[in-house]
């Protein structure tokens, strides 16, 4: 936690993988197997935008190892994928990308959470049911699970997150909406909610104020990543 109580996150061999949002058995995982799923994860999320629903989809039929060889020779399911995977590419090697972010995250102090991880939080599965009709924006069609977490912060994700709400609201607040803001992530602290929050100012910062002045539990969701909070 980067304050008492405060975390912050930034949002997975062929046979019959567990699904990319679920949990993996472990005790059937060698470490070496859980370590080369866990750096292809990374190097997925390198190659496209966390909540592809197309890179998903792979990483459920074949694992996080297969579906990043799959992308990396060309065998992308659409065109457009196969565009940003052939342009990614071109900028550099996915698993030594991989390998650097996860020894920088090391420096950091922060650590990868999947879906091998007991602290995942499974509830993040539901996305995969998330469904915006009419809507062509790709931010709302491309909703499906993360395939990892980069956190900061000692408590355990997903008991973390177990009981937990999010408030968030405008950069530009009035004074009026920082005091509700604040005061409603006090009393939702004071009685065992996670504060679930961004980490900008405004609305945001007065939820992350109120949740840690009551002695809660807050959770920052940084969209630029763990090292340029």
């Amino acid at each position: 936690m980067t304050n008492r109580g405060e975390a912050s996150a930034e949002s997975g061999p062929m046979g019959n993988p567990e699904p990319a949002g679920v949990r993996d058995p472990i005790c059937h995982r060698s470490a070496a197997a859980l370590d080369a799923d866990r750096l292809a994860r990374v190097a997925l999320t390198w190659i496209a935008e966390p909540g592809n629903r197309s890179v998903f989809r792979l990483v459920e039929q074949h694992g996080a190892i297969d579906a990043l060889t799959l992308l990396r020779e060309g065998g992308a399911p659409e065109d457009a994928l196969r565009q940003t995977v052939t342009a990614r590419l071109s900028a550099g090697d996915p698993l030594a990308v991989a390998a650097e972010a996860m020894e920088r995250a090391d420096r950091l102090g922060a650590r990868l959470v999947t879906p091998a991880d007991d602290e995942w939080p499974l509830p993040v599965a539901d996305l995969r049911r998330l469904v915006l009709a009419g809507s062509t924006r790709r931010v709302d069609r491309e909703t499906a699970p993360p395939l990892c977490f980069w956190v900061r912060g000692g408590h355990p994700m997903a008991e973390t997150l177990d009981r937990s709400v999010a408030v968030v609201g405008a950069r530009a607040a009035t004074g009026y909406g920082l005091h509700v803001g604040t005061e409603l992530a006090y009393g939702l602290a004071e009685r065992g909610w996670t504060v679930v929050s961004g980490g900008a100012f405004g609305i945001d910062a007065a939820a992350h104020r109120g949740a840690l002045t009551a002695g809660g539990l807050t959770v920052s969701v940084l969209a630029c990543g763990l090292d340029r909070s």
